[in-house]
């Protein structure tokens, strides 16, 4: 992504690092529209967000959306885990995000780039299970059909975007299916105390309530997390 090549654009960036004293202050870039691959694209865009964030406001225009939050008087700036006492509201899917370094009480920045799900990647999604379903699996056995993702963040958050589940729902039309299961590889979950985060497989499970069959072959499945699809 785009991230570290935003980073090289420091020195546009001193209005927003140039703060008071226990302060946090959030951007989130929501991205609207394809970035294309090549470098000049790359850096055209870049240079784009850069001059839009040197103006230390929000702003939003066909291509992205710059939401700027500032949190004062955080008592816990020189903690690792500032967010505890920040809420940052997103109905959006966070691709990469990246926090300053701690130092002392001066303030601090957090940087996330997010996206929303695409018309064409939910049709495509629908039409690759619907088809694995109708190829693959008979109609007279429960079934179930895994979905690797290789990210676990924008994993939990596609799974919790309303046109996601609708999508979810259309697939379960096929009523031998049993359930859908979206898992994840590596998981990183942050801890208070030691060791500080966890490392292991998720699975989400999103179960068929209209399926004709009852099925238990998921029980051993461990860290399993249910997703409500209402």
């Amino acid at each position: 992504m785009f991230a570290p090549s935003l980073v090289s654009h420091q020195s546009k960036l001193t209005n927003l690092l140039n703060e008071p004293l226990n302060m946090l202050c959030s951007i989130t870039i929501n991205v609207n529209s394809n970035i294309g691959r090549d470098d000049e694209s790359l850096n055209d865009f870049v240079e784009k967000i850069a001059k839009a964030l040197d103006n230390g406001s929000s702003q939003k225009n066909d291509q992205f959306e710059i939401y700027i939050e500032k949190f004062k008087d955080l008592k816990n700036i020189q903690d690792e885990f500032v967010f505890q006492d920040v809420q940052l509201k997103s109905q959006t899917i966070e691709l990469v995000a990246c926090t300053s370094q701690p130092e002392g009480c001066n303030s601090r920045v957090h940087l996330r780039v997010t996206s929303e799900l695409t018309e064409g990647y939910l049709k495509k999604f629908e039409k690759t299970c619907k088809e694995a379903a109708k190829r693959q699996l008979k109609k007279d056995k429960p079934a179930s059909i895994f979905v690797h993702f290789t990210n676990g963040f924008i994993l939990k958050d596609s799974v919790n975007q309303k046109e996601f589940k609708k999508s979810i729902s259309k697939i379960f039309e096929k009523n031998h299916l049993t359930n859908l299961v979206f898992v994840t590889n590596i998981n990183i979950e942050e801890q208070k105390e030691f060791p500080y985060f966890t490392m292991q497989p998720v699975f989400l499970i999103a179960e068929n309530r209209n399926s004709r069959f009852n099925s238990n072959f998921l029980d051993h499945v461990p860290n399993k997390r249910f997703i409500d699809l209402t």
